[in-house]
């Protein structure tokens, strides 16, 4: 049992220390202490980068702020093999269904989602739909301003 807690209490080093910081600040700003304040400066500015840094947990942490894994955005940038894009689009799909079922969509919405679905099955062909639409969004933009002009 000592071993495992051991293992848990570094495991958690940052948290515990976090919130041993943000009790301390409490404890002096409810005791009357005039600059509770710095409590909280100096123990999450100066002394849990410390801890952090000394219990190895600074390198180990990939997220960013959204929460998202590093990991996670370098496998956006690589090309998504057949058997991922038919699991993206088959999840989709069923995402799309379920929407439509629920009465979410109209029909003419569902077709119109459905057919850019199909679309766009892989990255590439996603990036094709791209251009192509903002194409057709720039020409039509040309087009209205040249009949205001007329």
């Amino acid at each position: 049992m000592g071993s495992t807690l051991h293992r848990r209490i570094s495991d958690n080093v940052t948290s515990i220390v976090s919130l041993l910081i943000l009790g301390a600040g409490f404890i002096a700003l409810f005791a009357g202490f005039n600059y509770f304040f710095l409590i909280w400066i100096i123990g999450y500015v100066v002394l849990l980068p410390i801890i952090s840094i000394l219990a190895g947990e600074a390198d180990t942490d990939n997220s960013d702020w959204n929460g998202s894994d590093a990991q996670d955005e370098t496998e956006h940038e690589r090309p998504a093999t057949d058997q991922q894009s038919s699991t993206t689009t088959t999840d989709a799909l069923s995402t799309l269904r379920e929407r439509y079922a629920r009465g979410d969509l109209t029909d003419e919405q569902f077709e119109r989602k459905l057919d850019r679905l199909l679309e766009t099955e892989t990255p590439e062909t996603a990036a094709e739909w791209r251009k192509r639409t903002t194409r057709d969004i720039e020409d039509k933009t040309e087009t209205e301003t040249e009949t205001e002009f007329e």
